[in-house]
């Protein structure tokens, strides 16, 4: 990182790369040069699906040996200069990436060209960009997965500075150099993983990569996340790149699952709020947790009309997990009611989902609504204690199995008409022990028929409908 700044410095706006980003004459000229060099094929790939939205891996090229000459002259007409005995780069503008820059590389010993390093227009690799990077386990190194921890804790005998020339090495293979201010054991990352490590309190979080916008801020977060998930949970979630920045849109959060690093991103103007960061932690943890089989347990990818199955679910476990309970965002905002009964909506399934329905607070609610139109109250002492008792781990994602169905978000029509749950089937395996689950999707939201198993009884079967378990007839 650069110096001053810190580990919270880098909070601008990004959008995800993409091929149509291109700079033209980049586009063109260097894609034949390869194309001409490489025996027809380019090896410019359009950027791999499932990219972060602020960083995607570096490609190579080998190029051939009776090509590397003629190769050379022509990045040399397209602006490439040579900045190492072997070296020939060039800084050009990219669209498509975070920064807006980056660099393309010949190695001219070892024939290989390389594309895709993020880089700023003076050819600085970013704080943001270059921890991405890092924690990138899956690319990098020649013999498998990269181990971060080690990359991290042992120093390499060559170090680059962020805007060195050559810098470029350490962004193709981060095992074998290092970067001061992002990789060293004594860089801010660093520093912040050892006090991860030896704080009883958050040291199963040091996966949970954190760039927010001042320590304090940092801590708040970490803590939240303490609160909601057990120790297990945290280590299961693995590695995954949280930050707080404007999110496209406008968005309070997001969540990238198939991106590599797994990101969330995380709204400014809802850092405070509880059920943000949360629900996006949940989606990670739906995705990537152990112990979770079924549709209410683990998370699937929903398309279109049944998108609001995801959603409504995670939610419901999120107002589960929230110590304390913020409702200040959320997809309640989606349930046809109007406001008074949609915040009496959101206490109803705190009560019940964790297991404070039976308190003074439910009744009292039951009679306000009777009484109150614009307004619901309920005592100091009531909420204080509502807003205290969550439920983490297995229990948390149990009770979520047993009382999504009474739920009111169970109703939510996130992504249209269609219900939260209409293409979900459940059986008691008729050849055999345990139940079987089959979910159909039906992006036009229309009626599924039930599926033909051999040997199953029609009463044994069970559809669930508008968020209930209901036996098919």
């Amino acid at each position: 990182m650069s110096k001053g700044k810190g580990w919270h410095g880098d909070k601008k706006r990004h959008s995800q790369a993409s091929k149509k980003g291109w700079n033209k004459r980049w586009k063109v000229s260097i894609k034949s040069l390869l194309a001409s060099a490489t025996g027809g094929k380019s090896g410019l790939s359009s950027i791999q699906t499932g990219q972060s939205p602020d960083y995607y891996r570096p490609t190579s090229k080998l190029i051939g040996v009776d090509k590397i000459d003629e190769f050379k002259k022509g990045l040399v007409k397209e602006g490439f200069e040579k900045t190492g005995r072997y070296d020939y780069t060039k800084i050009s503008k990219r669209k498509g990436s975070p920064t807006g820059y980056e660099l393309g590389v010949l190695n001219s010993k070892d024939r290989m060209f390389y594309d895709h390093i993020i880089v700023d227009r003076k050819g600085k690799i970013p704080d943001k960009q270059g921890i991405l990077r890092l924690i990138d386990e899956g690319s990098g190194s020649d013999r498998g997965r990269r181990n971060l921890y080690v990359d991290l804790f042992q120093n390499a005998e060559r170090v680059y500075a962020q805007d060195e020339k050559g810098n470029w090495r350490w962004y193709i293979h981060p095992n074998k150099s290092d970067i001061e201010h992002i990789d060293t054991k004594y860089s801010e990352y660093a520093k912040t993983i050892n006090k991860l490590k030896g704080n009883k309190q958050f040291k199963g979080q040091k996966g949970i990569v954190l760039m927010a916008r001042n320590p304090e801020e940092e801590k708040s977060m970490r803590k939240r996340i303490d609160n909601a998930f057990t120790k297990k949970e945290q280590k299961e979630m693995g590695i995954v790149f949280v930050s707080v920045e404007p999110t496209k849109t406008g968005v309070a959060g997001s969540y990238y699952p198939n991106s590599y690093p797994q990101q969330i991103k995380i709204n400014p103007k809802y850092e405070t709020n509880a059920d943000v960061l949360i629900h996006e932690l949940t989606h990670h943890h739906r995705s990537v947790g152990k112990g979770r089989e079924g549709a209410l347990k683990e998370t699937r990818v929903y398309y279109g009309k049944d998108a609001d199955l995801e959603e409504s679910i995670t939610e419901a476990e999120a107002i589960t997990r929230e110590k304390p309970f913020d409702k200040s965002a959320g997809y309640y905002s989606y349930l046809d009611k109007n406001p008074t009964e949609r915040n009496r909506a959101q206490f109803e399934d705190r009560n019940i989902l964790t297991g404070y329905e039976t308190s003074t607070a439910t009744k009292r609610f039951g009679e306000l609504a009777k009484t109150k139109e614009d307004k619901i109250e309920i005592s100091e002492r009531n909420r204080a204690k509502l807003s205290k008792k969550n439920v983490r781990g297995k229990r948390a994602i149990n009770r979520v199995e047993k009382y999504y169905p009474e739920s009111n978000i169970s109703k939510v029509k996130i992504q249209g008409k269609a219900e939260a749950i209409d293409t979900f089937h459940e059986y008691q395996n008729p050849k055999g022990k345990g139940k079987i689950k089959i979910q159909q999707y039906n992006p036009e939201a229309k009626r599924v028929k039930p599926p033909k198993i051999e040997g199953l009884r029609k009463k044994d079967l069970y559809e669930w409908k508008d968020g209930k378990k209901v036996k098919v007839r």
